[in-house]
């Protein structure tokens, strides 16, 4: 329950959203956005990063317009996985030839948090069991067990600092052999190997992932 039975009906449908905004600052075309839809979430790139400072001030503004807005406070998303898809420079030394390094992992998420980012889009749960896929060269671990392991940990420090993981690309796009970022394709999975990946999504959500991130494709 975040309260919405007193919201009118244009702000619980604006909850059910998440933006982007132009730039670095809060103009007034972003600005104006953001009062229309009142969304629930707000996803950040790397054209809204100057530096970390301006970031976190960013960050402080978003919140104060979601409070006069909605009363709630945004969803902050950031696109930022161990070994993978950056937008910040993170995590670039948390995973190196297999082996992770965990003070410099946890660094960086409280990094995360003292910027305000309380929802991050990762870690990847997308275990390609050989196939050839697009994911591989994002995807550190040989072995699916090492992979839920890093992802119950990963997932247990970033709830300690108060930030919502994600597990990504729901059922897994490690089963698909094409990039989805461009094209839309049908998986040649079995029904096992679709079960195999299913459970690595189990394994992170009873670890406490906040949120799954679907695939474009066909299971």
């Amino acid at each position: 329950d975040i309260g919405m039975t007193d919201k009118d009906p244009a702000t619980i449908v604006g909850q059910s959203l998440v933006v982007g905004i132009q730039g670095s600052i809060l103009n007034e075309a972003n600005l104006d956005l953001l009062r229309t839809l009142k969304p629930g979430g707000v996803i950040l790139y790397k054209y809204n990063v100057l530096s970390e400072d301006q970031f976190k001030n960013l960050i402080i503004e978003l919140q104060k317009i979601a409070l006069q807005t909605s009363g709630i406070p945004y969803f902050i998303m950031l696109d930022e996985e161990p070994g993978g898809a950056t937008r910040l420079g993170l995590f670039r030394d948390s995973i190196l030839a297999g082996e992770v390094d965990w003070d410099s992992t946890e660094n960086d998420i409280r990094k995360l948090a003292y910027m305000g980012v309380n929802v991050i889009l990762s870690p990847l749960a997308d275990y390609s069991f050989g196939m050839e896929s697009a994911i591989n060269h994002r995807m550190p671990f040989d072995d699916a067990e090492d992979l839920v392991a890093f992802n119950r940990r990963f997932i247990s420090l970033l709830i300690e600092n108060r930030i919502s993981p994600t597990l990504k690309h729901f059922p897994g796009v490690g089963l698909i052999r094409g990039d989805t970022h461009v094209n839309f394709f049908h998986s040649q999975a079995t029904l096992d190997e679709i079960a195999r990946s299913v459970d690595i999504f189990r394994e992170g959500v009873d670890a406490g992932a906040r949120f799954v991130m679907t695939t474009h494709g066909i299971y």
